[in-house]
């Protein structure tokens, strides 16, 4: 089973459809969520002809005309079913139904992009991993770096930042789950001294989602307009084989020490 998630920066113009037409072609994907659509729900129809995908669910922008930000949409096709949750500003949340009571849940986020509101992200997902004891996808663009590895460029991110992310996903005794591609997710696009690149995009799962797909792999996919990349995720159990041997996925985990208060 295929997720993507997508900080798409507008689909408000042909070209964006285009490249979200193009991406949703070659990878084939059973989930797709996106975020800063910039759309409002009278506006998605025609965007979902042009993909070929079944159902949405859309959370409205914000704003009017070039004052338009945030949005989210969830994108499923025909071999899925999913069930509604919850959402906000900056979160989807939904159960994807499996033969069996082989259940788990799929949330979008898209963490608050100013610096002052970081520790909203980190509460909102405490708060949704607590909602449910099913295995669970947490994925998109989350604003945020776990170490300073994750920023080349641009002035350092302040430790007390990435403690409170690192912090969160230890709670909620998540795994960031090792990925293939490019290593940054979000660049400026500037030149020489200005450019900077940074990791914010991600996929984090929980111990019991990791268990039951322990082969599942990330991969950052080609820069398509945006200035983030479209981040895959392959939700899969059966074990790799590389050159005659058995390879098991690893992840990021937690470690104890960042846990410790001050």
């Amino acid at each position: 089973m295929i997720c993507l998630a997508w900080n798409c920066r507008g689909l408000g113009s042909p070209g964006a459809e285009n490249a979200l037409k193009g991406v949703i072609q070659i990878e084939r994907p059973h989930f797709v969520f996106l975020s800063e659509t910039k759309l409002k729900d009278k506006e998605w129809e025609s965007t979902r002809r042009k993909v070929r995908l079944r159902d949405f669910i859309c959370v409205d922008c914000e704003g009017e005309g070039r004052h338009r930000k945030g949005g989210l949409t969830m994108f499923w096709d025909n071999d899925v079913t999913l069930d509604f949750l919850s959402s906000s500003q900056n979160h989807m949340d939904f159960i994807v139904r499996l033969e069996g009571g082989r259940d788990w849940r799929l949330t979008g986020v898209y963490g608050f992009p100013e610096e002052e509101r970081k520790a909203e992200t980190w509460n909102l997902l405490v708060i949704l991993c607590r909602e449910s004891e099913l295995p669970l996808v947490c994925m998109g663009d989350f604003n945020g770096i776990l170490s300073h590895d994750e920023k080349v460029g641009g002035i350092p991110k302040h430790q007390r930042e990435i403690d409170g992310f690192r912090s969160a996903i230890g709670r909620c005794s998540l795994r960031d789950i090792h990925f293939e591609g490019f290593p940054f997710t979000w660049m400026n696009n500037r030149v020489e001294g200005e450019n900077v690149h940074e990791r914010l995009d991600r996929v984090l799962v929980s111990e019991t989602l990791f268990d039951r797909y322990p082969c599942s792999i990330v991969e950052h996919l080609p820069q398509r307009l945006s200035d983030h990349l479209p981040i895959k995720l392959r939700v899969q159990e059966q074990v790799l084989v590389t050159q005659g041997r058995r390879r098991r996925r690893k992840g990021f985990r937690v470690e104890k020490e960042w846990l410790r208060e001050d």
